[in-house]
């Protein structure tokens, strides 16, 4: 490279090969891969023994696949080429991640917040014949008001759209499902089909601004039910209205957490047998069931472990494997690997489509966000998650496929019809 840089004047730059922080990260890295490629690390060392090809065999033959030093740096790069990598990095502009919504327009030729209002009000004056007007205008008022302010109307807009298209199709669609039953502005827009002034249903419940902070806008969540097989169609179809470029499955990341960080660990270490690996972690509880625990101990220690918490609270069940010590340090005869899963607790373990979630973008995805490709469907799809994704700005949509509603929709052709 260096003889090429003389043939040709083009600048040489010093780089790391960095796969994780420190050297003593190595350890760590080697159970993940192992985990990835279903393996062990006793099956690894006997490959590389014997000369056989190993994937990814540099790994685990040396641990300086870390971010090193100045001084590392400088025993194996010129100053100038060190000083060319410093010039780079001065090119790099200023940018922060969050940012406003970006709404996709719902018609660039029609004000979304002109037809939102007439929309709803043309919708109240139908309904309102025998019921406590005022009321409903009261109500509307607010939740327009409130819609209007923080840029939604949009968001309203297209889910009302995919709606009504499916409902004209045939499709039976869910009642409502979750907090968007308190939201009035949808029962109008014929997006969810309960009045929730008739059951009391809070708005505040759907849609509280106390929630934004500065620019950072929440997004309402309205989460939509078809019958599955309907689920594929409505997502074609507003890949069709609002582009293909702009509209994506989301990715979702599968963690690993508490048991199933321990149960990598000693699979990868072939510390145990199965059984006794299941009887390990039974004293391990799920996320769900700590979670409030796990939130506090994220406000005091700025990180939360499952593992942890169990080693502390489940004490007597898994003394045998693993103990605290008075200073905090984990001991006993399976401590290492205690130790070992508590590290590789929250790490990614695979990545997968969201069973629901898709994005509708107000420019090409691709523009703003690194897209994976998804092996089941062999489509590329949104490589941030919900949350991440949100951050950014872009709108998010639930589109769920319910069984029951096949059903449904079979019972009624039944009746109708007297055929499936």
């Amino acid at each position: 490279l260096r003889q090429i840089r003389k043939d040709t004047g083009i600048k040489c730059i010093a780089t790391a090969d960095s796969h994780y922080c420190k050297k003593e990260d190595a350890a760590d890295q080697r159970v993940l891969l192992c985990s990835a490629f279903k393996t062990t690390l006793n099956k690894v060392y006997k490959s590389i023994e014997n000369n056989e090809d190993v994937t990814l065999g540099s790994f685990f033959k040396s641990n300086n696949y870390h971010i090193p030093s100045i001084e590392e740096m400088q025993r194996f790069h010129t100053q100038e080429e060190i000083y060319n990598a410093y010039e780079i990095s001065q090119m790099c502009e200023q940018y922060k991640l969050s940012s406003k919504i970006k709404s996709p327009k719902f018609d660039k030729d029609i004000d979304s917040n002109n037809l939102i209002q007439k929309l709803c009000y043309e919708k109240i004056n139908q309904i309102t014949l025998h019921k406590p007007i005022e009321q409903y205008r009261e109500r509307l008022k607010y939740e327009l008001d409130t819609i209007i302010k923080f840029g939604l109307s949009d968001y309203f807009l297209i889910v009302m759209d995919y709606i009504n298209w499916a409902k004209r199709h045939g499709c039976l669609c869910g009642p409502s499902r979750g907090s968007a039953g308190g939201c009035l502005v949808a029962y109008l827009l014929n997006i969810i089909s309960i009045d929730p002034i008739k059951y009391d249903l809070l708005f505040e419940r759907f849609y509280n601004e106390g929630r934004n902070s500065g620019e950072h806008i929440e997004m309402p969540d309205i989460d939509t039910d078809f019958p599955k097989g309907w689920r594929e169609r409505v997502i074609e179809y507003i890949s069709n209205r609002y582009g293909d470029s702009r509209v994506y499955h989301i990715v979702t990341f599968n963690m690993l957490k508490g048991r199933s960080a321990l149960k990598e660990v000693l699979h990868a270490h072939e510390a145990c047998s199965f059984e006794e690996m299941n009887d390990i972690t039974n004293p391990i509880p799920n996320e769900a069931e700590i979670i409030e625990h796990l939130q506090s101990m994220k406000e005091d220690a700025k990180e939360s472990s499952i593992i942890m918490w169990a080693l502390e609270n489940n004490a007597d069940s898994l003394k045998d494997w693993a103990y605290l010590t008075d200073n905090g340090n984990v001991e006993g005869p399976f401590g290492k690997y205690f130790e070992q899963a508590i590290r590789l607790e929250n790490n990614i373990k695979s990545h997968g489509k969201h069973p629901s979630g898709i994005v509708v973008s107000a420019t090409p995805l691709s523009e703003d966000v690194p897209l994976l490709y998804d092996k089941n469907s062999e489509q590329p799809i949104a490589g941030f998650d919900m949350r991440d994704l949100a951050t950014l700005g872009h709108l998010k949509f639930d589109i769920l496929g319910i069984a029951t509603l096949n059903k449904l929709m079979s019972i009624e052709s039944l009746l109708k019809h007297g055929t499936f």
